[in-house]
């Protein structure tokens, strides 16, 4: 892929230009209440299956995952917010939840540190660390440790794909803007789509 002849070069621009060129706030109309709506309804979802929320991983506040149940044995998806790493919380992503868990699929959602607090190697060190605890967790939760899929929405999405470069609970991975990855011990496989796992 080249280079537009005419695209701006990020070196030239302003620091407040790069951010706005990054704030997806700013550029989507009406994305303020579509955030709204969001946390409207993953506060009521949460509310409705709050059996096992803030589930803590680590030794920092946001280190905490949200865990919901669709089916005994079932597999998970881990989904990891996004929000430029330095917004936004799992707590308004649970509604994304609910069409895994209408198809009989777990849902974890979860937490981590954000930037300026954390470093970008910090933040993903969480993430390793927290999806560790999920594999440690999930048969005692009724999942199945053995079919996790991470995935990401934005930042998240790389995050994502950062899940198994040190992970011991993940080893293969199939990445797209917003990213995933299936647990199979011993074997490294890469593509372009879940369906060629």
């Amino acid at each position: 892929m080249s280079t537009p002849f005419d695209a701006p070069d990020w070196r030239d621009m302003s620091q407040q230009d790069r951010d706005l060129g990054l704030n997806n706030g700013v550029a989507v109309a009406g994305s303020g209440d579509m955030v709204a709506g969001w946390e409207r309804r993953s506060a009521q979802m949460r509310a409705r299956d709050s059996d096992h929320l803030d589930l803590r991983y680590g030794p920092r506040e946001r280190n905490r995952i949200d865990f919901f149940k669709a089916a005994e044995k079932a597999p998970t998806v881990l989904f990891i917010h996004g929000g430029y790493w330095q917004m936004r919380a799992k707590e308004v992503f649970a509604i994304f939840a609910a069409g895994p868990l209408a198809h009989g699929i777990n849902v974890a959602t979860i937490g981590y540190t954000l930037a300026p607090d954390a470093t970008l190697d910090e933040i993903v060190a969480e993430i390793h660390q927290g999806l560790d605890y999920l594999a440690e967790e999930l048969p005692a939760l009724g999942g199945d440790a053995n079919r996790i899929v991470v995935s990401g929405w934005s930042a998240g999405g790389h995050l994502t794909a950062m899940a198994p470069i040190s992970s011991r609970s993940a080893t293969a991975i199939s990445t797209s803007s917003s990213g995933s990855m299936r647990r199979r011990p011993g074997a490294i496989r890469r593509s372009c789509s879940p369906a060629a796992r």
